[in-house]
């Protein structure tokens, strides 16, 4: 159990915000979790309320292995240990020493080179795969509070992150754009999966078509996503106060290739791409409380990895792009304010 609850907070602190390590980890149990009894990495359409009064339904709580902590052997008795027949003699290496190089190094504590803000993590697919479920109040706790955690038979103290990054997603929903489709990346892994890859991976996006820029229309639905914002709202409310937007690909059908999962983006989408941004994080102040401190408009674009069709949100730019596109998102910015 304490492996498992390394790797499921190793998960969500990755601060990159990319998803290209191991998948979300088999949520943990516990008898203070809170949330809702939904499917776990359910995805589709719902309403704008995220339901404050999530009911909690928490499994049955599972004990592995036997009480001494050793495995049995196939005949059913504690395995004997032995030692070699043959002793392990040392070698003597072969490279020469390197010399020992004396250094003085002289802390100076007058200098400023600013303001420590504190330590955070990135949302994104563990978030969406864990919001909204039994689970979410225990990651939440273990995360974002400075109470300790209890975890089965073991308590575990809180890490107290204050800072969040947000991903603001790009991917679609059947019948979203009645002139072209979302296309289909790989042949789904997970009976789920709708854009080819594991569900919690998919983001949903908010603006459904460029049939209207208005946010009040119904181009736009800010209904969606409500796993990740979930977990973004129990962070704020248990002291998280800085909140970072960032983006690892426009709305799907702003590219060539008409996914969000990698690809390229299309020559004239580059403006809509930062009104989308900034719009959201305009939203997001005015309507769900959060005060977006910054938005991050690409994430890794220079990587050269997000070549369609990849397993996660993501999008190449060239340097000139990337360049450009500050630029417009600079204007988009101080039009939405």
């Amino acid at each position: 159990m304490h492996k498992l609850l390394i790797a499921s907070l190793a998960l969500a602190l990755n601060s990159c915000g990319q998803n290209t390590g191991p998948g979300v980890p088999e949520p943990l149990n516990s008898s203070n979790a809170d949330g809702s009894p939904e499917e776990m990495y359910k995805s589709g359409k719902t309403t704008d309320s995220l339901g404050s009064d999530r009911e909690a339904n928490p499994q049955s709580n599972t004990t592995v292995g036997s009480s001494s902590g050793e495995l049995p052997s196939a005949d059913g008795n504690t395995p004997k240990t032995t030692t070699p027949s043959t002793p392990t003699v040392p070698t003597t290496p072969t490279e020469p020493v390197p010399d020992v190089i004396n250094k003085t190094i002289t802390l100076k504590n007058t200098e400023d080179r600013g303001t420590w803000e504190g330590w955070g993590t990135s949302l994104a697919g563990w978030a969406n795969g864990i919001g909204r479920s039994v689970y979410e109040g225990v990651y939440a706790d273990a995360i974002f509070s400075a109470k300790d955690v209890k975890i089965l038979d073991k308590t575990y103290p809180g890490l107290d992150l204050n800072i969040v990054r947000y991903q603001v997603g790009g991917g679609g929903q059947k019948d979203d754009f009645a002139a072209i489709v979302e296309t289909a990346d790989k042949v789904p892994s997970n009976e789920n999966a709708h854009d080819g890859f594991e569900p919690y991976r998919d983001l949903d996006g908010f603006w459904k078509d460029n049939v209207s820029s208005d946010v009040t229309s119904t181009s736009w639905d800010f209904g969606r996503d409500q796993n990740q914002r979930s977990m973004l709202e129990l962070a704020k409310n248990r002291g998280a106060d800085t909140f970072e937007f960032f983006s690892a690909a426009p709305m799907w059908w702003m590219t060539d290739e008409k996914s969000a999962s990698g690809g390229v983006l299309s020559a004239d989408a580059g403006s809509n791409y930062m009104l989308y941004l900034a719009a959201v994080a305009k939203y997001a102040r005015s309507n769900w409380g959060i005060p977006v401190r910054s938005i991050a408009p690409f994430n890794e674009p220079s990587s050269g990895k997000w070549r369609f069709p990849v397993l996660q949100q993501g999008l190449n730019l060239s340097f000139d792009d990337q360049v450009s596109l500050m630029g417009q998102l600079k204007v988009q910015l101080n039009e939405q304010a």
